[in-house]
């Protein structure tokens, strides 16, 4: 019972994490409408690292799975 909730709380995490990235994204789009380059970095870094932390959440679930 213990790995099925550890696993929950992994998943509950990694549904946190997409979501308030995408807030923050979208976020910054509404507010600064002007796409100046550093806010448009900025944007890519925030998607860069939403992506690096989904991929690394599923490789950790796919190995936990796998065991």
């Amino acid at each position: 019972m213990t790995e099925l909730m550890k696993t929950g709380t992994q998943i509950l995490w990694l549904l946190i994490s997409v979501i308030s990235g995408v807030l923050v994204i979208v976020s910054v789009e509404h507010f600064l409408e002007f796409q100046e380059p550093v806010f448009r970095l900025l944007k890519y870094c925030f998607a860069g690292a939403i992506t690096a932390r989904v991929y690394l959440s599923l490789k950790q679930l796919e190995k936990r799975f796998d065991a």
